[in-house]
């Protein structure tokens, strides 16, 4: 790390809100939560249910695949809160929909965290990482939440080709 890069700091701003109205907007819901994932695996059967409807029709089936990819690929984002346990109140809705949501998403899945993170726990890393399914990458490095390139730059190449290797997508 260069001392140019260690002097630089990021000017994040944040929106003026209220501390009160933040933390009842922050407040996590059983209802809500089955409200929003039951509406996404809803708006995700019925997306699929016209692309199978509309097979034997090349351009319907093209835009209705295209809008059931769109919500399906939101599945992500999905995983990526339920994680960090801020969708519902009980701690085991998250960790069903963590589970659920990760399973339909059956990917290749790269989990890169800091123990020295300070925005995200170390745990909520591991988390995301045990939820997820088929081959998995965990690269355990060094620095803060956004500066871990600058520390660990040459261990997460090495270990990215590695697992790029074992999937098959580098020779």
């Amino acid at each position: 790390m260069t001392a140019d890069s260690r002097s630089q700091s990021i000017s994040w701003y944040r929106s003026p809100v209220d501390r009160d109205v933040l933390q009842r907007l922050h407040r996590r819901s059983d209802f809500k939560g089955l409200l929003q994932a039951g509406g996404h695996l809803a708006l995700i059967t019925l997306t699929g249910t016209v692309a199978w409807y509309f097979q034997d029709r090349p351009l319907l089936l093209i835009t209705a695949l295209f809008v059931h990819g769109t919500f399906y690929v939101f599945l992500l984002n999905a995983t990526h809160e339920l994680c960090h346990g801020t969708v519902f109140k009980s701690h085991f809705l998250n960790r069903f929909f963590l589970r659920f949501f990760s399973f339909l998403c059956w990917r290749d899945h790269v989990v890169i965290h800091g123990k020295q993170d300070e925005l995200i726990p170390f745990a909520h890393g591991l988390r995301l990482f045990d939820a997820g399914k088929g081959r998995r990458f965990f690269l355990e490095v060094a620095g803060g939440h956004g500066n871990w390139f600058d520390h660990s730059q040459l261990p997460y190449e090495r270990e990215l080709n590695d697992f790029m290797m074992a999937i098959g997508l580098a020779g």
